[in-house]
């Protein structure tokens, strides 16, 4: 899992790197998320707290970072 958004998609949370982390959850509206905070994960609660394209290159990474850390196996399956 990299991202989960609410049903109503008002609320998008992933993962981000420490430094990231640090960094964006100084922003409105940007919180860590409940429960996996200490894995670095976000939640974004306003949708303009960040540009579109910079959401969008937060949740490729996300991806990425969890994709980077599967067993070999699981990767070429995928």
């Amino acid at each position: 899992m990299f991202a989960v958004a609410d049903l109503e998609g008002s609320k998008v949370s992933f993962k981000c790197t420490p430094d990231e982390f640090q960094e964006l959850i100084l922003i409105d509206g940007i919180a860590p998320a409940q429960y996996v905070a200490r894995y670095h994960w976000i939640t974004l609660h306003k949708a303009n707290a960040l540009r579109t394209s910079e959401v969008q290159r937060l949740i490729r990474d996300s991806y990425q970072m969890v994709f980077d850390k599967l067993p070999k196996k699981v990767k070429q399956k995928l």
